[in-house]
């Protein structure tokens, strides 16, 4: 049975640390003592039966809640747990206006095909994409919500009352008049 828990003790920790390092591309992590200061509420391990398969952490903020960071490990993968725990996030965050941001399918790229393939996984689930795109720390992501919309201005203002103003000057909106 799967679970979406909140971390307690040091091995949950230790191993939602150690799937962030793996999982996401050093360029789009922050660091992981930051995560836990700032995202505490929002730090939540995936469990089945009892044993740790992933993770989410949640940007949470007024009325909308970011799922910032969501992977599943490995060996747990293509069986499915990705599409349940998903839904099980978003009902989790029914109050809030719920989104999340991936790496842009509009420009070349090595890994386009994994893009796409993430994409599509979360347009399946019912999110669809905004009318924007921002330049987060250096990396061109698409912002994708569940059932609502969320202006750039909302957005960006998440960032400025989470994060320190030296990395929310680094969120930025990027003209996509060019890819359309």
């Amino acid at each position: 049975m799967i679970k979406i828990v909140d971390p307690t003790t040091k091995e949950q920790f230790t191993q939602m640390r150690r799937l962030y390092n793996r999982a996401f591309p050093k360029a789009e992590r922050k660091p992981f003592s930051m995560l836990m200061k700032i995202q505490g509420e929002g730090m939540h391990c995936i469990e089945e039966d009892g044993k740790f398969c992933g993770l989410v952490i949640m940007m949470l903020y007024d009325d909308i809640a970011l799922l910032d960071y969501f992977a599943v490990s490995e060996d747990a993968r293509n069986h499915g747990i990705g599409s349940r725990v998903l839904h099980e996030v978003i009902e989790k965050y029914k109050d809030r206006r719920f989104m999340l941001e991936i790496e842009s399918t509009k420009i070349d790229s090595p890994d386009r095909e994994m893009r796409e393939s993430r994409k599509g996984f979360y347009l399946r689930a019912g999110l669809a994409p905004e009318d924007y795109e921002v330049m987060l720390f250096g990396v061109r992501m698409e912002i994708m919500t569940y059932n609502c919309h969320i202006s750039y201005e909302d957005y960006h203002s998440m960032y400025e009352h989470i994060l320190p103003e030296a990395l929310s000057k680094k969120v930025k909106s990027i003209d996509t008049q060019e890819d359309k």
